[in-house]
């Protein structure tokens, strides 16, 4: 199996769920991932600093042979696709492509599994969100994943490319170092008197703890019918970002000041409730409820704040 993008954050716990199952993994990533590789015995994974846009990444899909490719890769921020569209369109759009190309020449037929984003959706029109609603990204980030989307369904059509894309809502988890919850940590960590928050509290979102992405993960790549479909990645309930400062409050024991600034940042949806149905049909269920990961999550953060410093 091959990892595109395991340096990450839903690639290394994705990575480390496989080689518990006795799979050989390789990751691809053009940055030195933040976690020690050499825990890891070589027999199971090879690391190459390859950025996915470049030649070399196509010259060494070439000599290989995978059953199986999650294509993790990729710019993974709104706010940065608003800043530098350029950049966010390079490593989202064309580095997929030149994954696409690259496979359509190869000797063997591996099963590809893209990770996309909840962004395609935008602003919807309904809820929960259906994966046959309308997609109508707000930010370069949302075009981007959409549009490698739409490659990965043509080249599944015209090639015959085994292929299917998965949309993940709001992950969140140990490892993560960015995003609503770690960034809720981080500030009640910084000024436990008082927490100051983007927008007015009542913005909610879908979230699902990273081990139950990843067994959603697994599950579309063994039962999905690859013929470049769609699923929603989530627990198809919705949370309020208020209800989950209030939450993380508890558990740390403290009791700050709430300030709402009431802007919204650009390219931000503000309301996500995912339809799981497609997910559960396969046998997913999301077993984290979110008082559970939370206190993984801020257990995890108390235990590594050293090492940020």
């Amino acid at each position: 199996m091959l990892i595109t993008g395991g340096a990450g954050f839903i690639g290394f716990h994705l990575f480390r769920k496989l080689i518990g199952k006795g799979s050989l993994v390789d990751i691809i990533d053009k940055r030195i991932p933040a976690w020690p590789v050499d825990e890891f015995d070589a027999d199971y994974t090879l690391y190459f600093a390859i950025d996915i846009i470049g030649e070399d990444f196509t010259a060494y899909l070439r000599k290989t042979d995978y059953d199986y490719i999650f294509h993790l890769a990729g710019s993974a921020s709104v706010q940065l696709s608003v800043k530098r569209p350029f950049t966010d369109f390079e490593t989202n759009l064309r580095g997929t492509l030149n994954l696409l190309e690259t496979l359509r020449t190869v000797d063997y037929l591996p099963k590809l599994i893209y990770l996309s984003s909840a962004a395609v959706y935008g602003n919807p029109v309904r809820s929960p969100i259906s994966e046959e609603d309308a997609t109508v990204p707000i930010s370069p980030y949302g075009i981007s994943k959409l549009a490698a989307e739409r490659y990965l369904h043509v080249y599944s059509e015209i090639h015959g490319l085994p292929a299917v894309s998965v949309r993940p809502f709001s992950v969140y988890g140990p490892g993560q170092g960015k995003q609503v919850v770690f960034d809720i940590i981080r500030k009640i960590e910084n000024n436990p008197k008082k927490l100051e928050l983007f927008g007015t509290g009542m913005e909610a979102r879908d979230f699902i703890y990273i081990s139950d992405i990843v067994d959603a993960l697994l599950i579309v790549a063994e039962k999905s019918n690859m013929t470049g479909e769609v699923y929603n990645l989530a627990s198809g309930k919705s949370v309020e970002i208020s209800e989950i400062a209030e939450e993380i409050c508890r558990i740390t024991g403290v009791s700050p000041q709430m300030e709402y600034k009431g802007s919204v940042r650009p390219g931000v949806p503000l309301v996500w409730e995912a339809n799981i149905g497609k997910l559960k049909a396969l046998g997913f269920r999301p077993a984290i409820e979110m008082h559970e990961g939370l206190r993984k999550t801020i257990e995890w953060f108390i235990e590594t704040k050293t090492d940020r410093r």
